[in-house]
């Protein structure tokens, strides 16, 4: 299915993002806009085998200390050694964020597959293909958490809650990830088609 060491992965950041005729929350730490990856910060990676198995959590905020969580250092060094690499929406912006640290996913060894769907439907913004909504439809149902309120809970110190939330968009992932590579690159879409993806990459293939 993958190689051996593959590793599903999501983050969130410290900042919140501004909304376009909203005006800023007093108190609160906000970048510039979508594209202010290097101002954004990270507050927690977390990363998973595509199976679900060898959750691994990374507090990367260097002004909160959770010692039972790796750090983003860690974090580093597991994404040097990957084979593999599979988000969602990871190519646009995680990657970008992880990027403007230094962090740099080889992109023929980066699977992004809210990126292949955007391909596929030919629509930079397609309907219906939120993480959470794509997961649902093959059977992961869960209870849903704005990850616009990420950055807020984060920098009001709701540690675990944004940890977690992190944690459930990684197993969301995974669920998505081994139904593309158990369906022949495909995802069901919102009216319950069937939508074909690119091929397999080539080092999916691989023993």
């Amino acid at each position: 299915m993958f190689p051996p060491n593959t590793w599903v992965f999501d983050l969130e950041i410290i900042k919140c993002i501004p909304q376009k005729g909203v005006a800023n929350t007093p108190g609160l730490l906000y970048c510039r806009h979508w594209g202010d990856h290097a101002n954004m910060g990270i507050s927690v990676i977390c990363a998973a085998r595509p199976d679900g198995s060898e959750m691994v959590t990374f507090v990367c905020d260097p002004y909160v200390k959770l010692l039972q969580y790796g750090t983003i250092m860690d974090f580093y060094r597991l994404i040097a050694e990957a084979d593999f690499v599979v988000g969602y929406g990871s190519h646009t912006f995680d990657a970008k964020v992880l990027s403007a640290r230094g962090v740099h996913i080889r992109p023929s060894h980066h699977l992004d597959l809210l990126r292949e769907v955007k391909k596929a439907v030919n629509n930079v913004a397609p309907k219906g293909w939120k993480l959470s909504d794509a997961s649902q439809r093959i059977g992961f149902a869960t209870k849903d958490f704005d990850g616009a309120q990420a950055p807020i809970a984060w920098q009001q110190g709701r540690y675990q809650e944004v940890i977690e939330y992190c944690q459930l968009d990684v197993y969301r992932t995974c669920a998505l990830a081994v139904y593309y590579a158990n369906n022949g690159a495909s995802l069901l879409g919102p009216e319950g088609q069937t939508v074909y993806l690119r091929k397999l990459p080539e080092i999916m293939a691989s023993p």
